[in-house]
């Protein structure tokens, strides 16, 4: 994996969720904050807050939702690694324990490998409340798609 400038990773970052929140997709109704970028993994983290209409019925969050929150999260980190559109090629989400119906999560990617067609990530997603008991985790695989330098 070649080195990625940080402020190129941050402002990639940063570009890439600004998007999502102007066309009110569904990553942008999650309300993605980014926390922190590494380029030494590299990696990414962003919080979301848990919200009433994330819930199914048993008050807790939607194993979707779950999923989406940790695919949003590769997602921007394989666009700030490349630099371009990296659509999902697979998910593969282990659900770990139930996600409280409240409070505010927060999710890390980190890059395993990052080639001129794929990137596999790594994604992990847990409660600011007990960091320490991960809720669910996550492995991509992301075509790169972005332009060759």
């Amino acid at each position: 994996m070649k080195p990625i400038d940080p402020a190129t990773l941050a402002a990639r970052a940063e570009q890439l969720r600004a998007q999502m929140l102007e066309n009110e997709s569904i990553c942008g109704r999650l309300q993605p904050r980014i926390v922190s970028c590494d380029p030494a993994g590299p990696s990414i983290l962003l919080s979301f807050p848990v919200l009433p209409w994330e819930l199914n019925v048993n008050g807790v969050l939607n194993g979707g939702i779950s999923a989406t929150m940790l695919d949003a999260t590769m997602g921007t980190l394989s666009y700030a690694i490349s630099g371009g559109f990296t659509p999902t090629i697979s998910l593969n989400v282990s659900y770990l324990r139930p996600v409280p119906g409240d409070g505010t999560l927060m999710v890390r990617a980190t890059a395993d490998m990052a080639g001129r067609s794929v990137i596999c990530l790594s994604g992990e997603l847990w409660d600011t409340r007990a960091p320490e008991k991960l809720l669910a985790t996550a492995q991509g695989v992301f075509r790169n798609l972005a332009p060759a330098d």
